[in-house]
């Protein structure tokens, strides 16, 4: 069985662990790049004629500048598509998104997705709930949409440094509880509605962290506005490195996800591999992966959702740890040699 990824992202956890234990099952498994014109001609050539090709992340096929482009690519895509069906090759494809999170072309993007959802053998979704949600927006076919849960990150990240350790190296105190916010800093994730909830939370004995790389200078810029009135606002615009990653999930109490959009979150189990309370909105699959035992879920519709979670989070201070240790058990159920089990018997 050989199998390609297309496209393959090096630095992304979820690809790595995946493609590796599908190897570990006897497949022959390669990432693919995208290359600018006919991605998946320029790689079945590159490489070798595959029996699968594995679809990811399909803005990346789709969208260009503008939309005379996005339609004359998307066009091309869907032809390259058909093409490789006639070469005998089976199309899977895992979808971890509607659409870009950016939302530029939506209604051109939905429609190709659309198309191209016809024509694929077999789609992936990580939760029933997604697997709902792409049968109504692309108009998939029940029995073609089959749900393999995404797997944990506990033994990929480092995680030998304490509490208090981490606390030391990020020079916070001991006594506070620290909320955090770690990943891309973009406007989908809600961050500019974090800053502002805990700024109205106004209160000492919670500190808030937000760290990692921006997505453009304006929303930096917006996040030091809203936060340069209060000392209890740390904000680190910066790439987080494998390496310090446990340093900050260490340092924290709980992990919010403040996401006005999603459809599948691997934030959301790698919170959970670091036995992390959570924080989220009743959006997505994220009601499905978590429960109100390790969480506090909000409904994103309420205006003070989020800040009366924040609220609770902090009135339960006591029993923080507990709801961690609960979401740690949740997360090793997320296994990843079942995962690549049941995506070897898609392929097969």
């Amino acid at each position: 069985m050989k199998v390609i990824h297309v496209p393959y992202v090096r630095n992304n956890p979820y690809q790595k662990i995946l493609i590796e234990n599908l190897q570990k099952l006897g497949i022959k498994v390669k990432g693919g790049l995208v290359h600018r014109n006919f991605p998946l001609i320029h790689n079945i050539l590159k490489d070798w004629k595959p029996d699968v090709i594995h679809l990811h992340w399909h803005h990346h096929f789709f969208l260009r500048s503008s939309q005379l482009k996005t339609i004359i690519k998307s066009i091309m895509f869907i032809a390259e598509v058909l093409l490789v069906k006639l070469c005998c090759i089976k199309l899977v494809w895992t979808i971890h998104n509607i659409s870009s999170h950016e939302k530029k072309h939506l209604k051109l993007e939905i429609y190709f997705a659309s198309i191209l959802a016809r024509f694929v053998d077999v789609i992936i979704t990580h939760s029933e709930t997604s697997k709902l949600k792409v049968q109504q927006v692309f108009g998939a076919k029940k029995n073609k949409v089959i749900v393999i849960p995404h797997g944990n990150y506990i033994d990929f990240y480092n995680n030998t440094v304490s509490r208090s350790e981490a606390r030391q190296m990020l020079k916070l105190v001991e006594n506070k509880m620290i909320f955090l916010f770690l990943g891309q800093i973009r406007h989908y994730k809600g961050v500019i509605d974090l800053v502002k909830a805990f700024h109205e939370f106004n209160s000492n004995s919670a500190e808030l962290i937000i760290a990692g790389s921006p997505g453009n200078d304006i929303i930096i810029k917006e996040i030091k506005d809203n936060a340069e009135r209060n000392s209890n606002i740390y904000i680190i615009p910066e790439f987080i490195s494998d390496d310090k990653v446990q340093i900050y999930m260490n340092a924290a109490d709980v992990v919010i996800f403040p996401y006005k959009d999603i459809l599948t979150s691997g934030s959301i189990i790698f919170a959970m591999s670091f036995g992390k309370a959570i924080i989220a909105p009743r959006i997505g699959d994220i009601a499905e992966i978590l429960d109100v035992t390790g969480s506090f879920l909000y409904n994103p519709d309420k205006k003070d959702g989020l800040l009366n979670s924040m609220k609770e989070a902090v009135a339960s201070k006591m029993k923080i740890q507990k709801m961690g240790n609960h979401n740690l058990k949740l997360a090793k159920k997320h296994n990843w040699n079942d995962a690549a089990v049941l995506t070897n018997n898609v392929y097969k």
